[in-house]
């Protein structure tokens, strides 16, 4: 059996969510602990991808969107939210067919997640992902996946909001396309680049979020 749904660790194990998203090792330590007692009802093999670092601060980048925490914006026990919202325009599928998509997210990001908690995030994940892999591989659970990527639609879906980005398909698919052809590579360069960080050589790739 593969174990998989981030937040049912801390309400199987009586954690609370706002500390399950903001305590990154608290969050592996839980998720290591539900694995283990559920073993108990039959087996678990592994996971097809663990909790490293902070929940919303991997979210807001793939869905574009700020993502609400609970213990601020929401309340203590609350599940994250996504707060979808127009924040990418039309002219930044210009600006991404003509800089590139990494170009885009270093203007784009400040707009949806605060940059401090951010790299915060980041400098946790770099330092401590082989480390807490280790952890589960030591009671002999396989992770699937550590690096991840998805499909430029996923995105713009967050990004544009879903009603504007459906617009943009119907009103300017080549502008829209163009973007996605010059996004693709770069994201899947983004997934190889998380996996051989975290020594699991395999990458999830998504793109049914919405």
């Amino acid at each position: 059996m593969i174990y998989i749904g981030y937040a049912f660790a801390p309400r199987y194990m009586g954690m609370s969510m706002a500390r399950f998203c903001t305590d990154p090792q608290a969050a592996a330590d839980v998720t290591l602990a539900t694995m283990e007692r559920l073993e108990a009802f039959g087996g678990v093999d592994g996971a097809n991808a663990i909790p490293i670092g902070r929940i919303h601060m991997s979210l807001s980048p793939l869905w574009l969107s700020h993502v609400a925490v609970p213990g601020r914006e929401l309340p203590e026990e609350s599940l994250w939210q996504v707060q979808e919202a127009e924040v990418m325009t039309r002219d930044d599928y210009d600006f991404i067919i003509a800089h590139g998509w990494r170009a885009f997210m270093d203007r784009y990001l400040p707009q949806i997640v605060d940059l401090d908690e951010f790299d915060a995030h980041r400098a946790w994940v770099n330092a401590n992902v082989r480390a807490v892999i280790a952890q589960f591989r030591a009671r002999g659970f396989v992770i699937l996946s550590t690096g991840g990527t998805t499909i430029p639609f996923e995105y713009f879906c967050g990004g544009r909001s879903l009603e504007r980005f459906f617009f943009d398909l119907y009103e300017m698919p080549e502008k829209v396309r163009a973007a996605m052809d010059v996004i693709m590579p770069d994201l899947i360069q983004i997934g190889l680049d998380d996996a051989r960080r975290s020594g699991v050589p395999w990458v999830w790739v998504g793109g049914g979020a919405r």
